[in-house]
């Protein structure tokens, strides 16, 4: 369901519709192993691995160029027939050059500019679009979890880890303390410190003031500032989303029957417990969790980091009581 056109006289420009077509498939694999099995020990073991793809058919816009240029600006994403929806296609940034100071773009033919396609194809008949890469996906090539069970007499130990690979997340956060021109600018990086300043300079921080953030013309209009570097449709933040998370640990004591029968507990249960959840995570994300999502659980809208709140760690102390 994407935002369609409507025509004028309806009173709406859009309209929540169904523009195209989408295949998924994919596999899930579950091994369960009894590793021990005894009367006072056992150790249970189930893992869990699964993947899904998609694939977009079909594209039912009438100008598809402008429909993926909206979906995009819109938190969305630039889609192509043949491509997965849930792709990043964006400018390939390619650093910064250490004799200007300038970020430099790489086209789709591995081509080199210092000055970003959209201004420099502003005034031919050339599309800027066509200089964009698939250079990940949101979705990870295999995803799944690890649960172990064991049990000791009355005691009772788990642990669950789960775990994603090959996916990409768009650190949007560390795009928006980069983001030094704003006039109402955030907290910034210090990581801005280390500015290119001079000829030679090797640092992934462009100079202050370049060719992809100074003011221009676009098609000899309205004169603005705008820091290429820093919008959605580029490459500079995109990072590996891969991690392997301890996502429970819990200890647990059932308390024997004989103590229940001098309670004046007949045929109950009692489990004492202590849980901790997200104990650690083990990523190559520079943000804080690689496992969010700025727009909730809109799938077509995943993979991107706006500040988003982390999943927290927690620590629980309780009893249950089964009668």
């Amino acid at each position: 369901m994407v935002n369609g056109g409507l025509p004028g006289f309806v009173g709406f420009s859009t309209q929540q519709q169904n523009l195209g077509e989408l295949v998924n498939k994919g596999f899930e694999l579950t091994l369960t192993t009894k590793n021990i099995d005894k009367k006072d020990f056992s150790w249970i073991s189930s893992f869990n691995i699964a993947r899904n793809e998609n694939i977009i058919t079909r594209l039912d816009f009438a100008n598809k160029l402008d429909a993926s240029l909206t979906a995009e600006r819109s938190g969305g994403r630039f889609w192509t027939e043949g491509g997965s929806a849930t792709a990043f296609n964006l400018m390939y940034w390619g650093g910064v050059d250490a004799a200007t100071g300038n970020p430099r773009w790489i086209g789709a033919n591995d081509t080199v500019s210092l000055v970003p396609f959209e201004i420099l194809y502003v005034g031919t008949t050339k599309d800027y679009n066509s200089q964009r890469r698939n250079l990940g996906d949101a979705l990870p090539k295999f995803f799944g979890g690890f649960d172990n069970r064991i049990r000791y007499k009355d005691f009772e130990f788990s642990f669950f880890f789960t775990f994603a690979s090959g996916n990409t997340v768009f650190n949007g956060a560390k795009a928006s303390m980069y983001a030094f021109s704003s006039v109402d600018a955030p907290n910034l990086s210090r990581d801005i410190l280390n500015y290119w300043k001079k000829p030679g300079d090797v640092t992934e921080i462009p100079a202050l003031i370049n060719k992809s953030n100074t003011a221009f013309t676009p098609g000899g209009s309205t004169s603005q500032f705008n820091d290429y570097t820093l919008g959605r449709n580029s490459s500079r933040f995109l990072e590996d989303g891969s991690f392997i998370r301890l996502k429970n640990l819990t200890l647990a004591y059932n308390l024997g029957q004989g103590l229940l029968k001098k309670a004046g507990i007949v045929g109950g249960n009692i489990k004492l417990y202590v849980e901790a959840n997200n104990v650690f995570l083990i990523t190559k994300y520079t943000g804080i969790d690689p496992e969010v999502s700025a727009y909730g659980s809109s799938v077509l809208q995943a993979g991107y980091d706006e500040i988003s709140m982390p999943n927290p760690r927690s620590f629980r102390i309780g009893f249950k009581i089964g009668l």
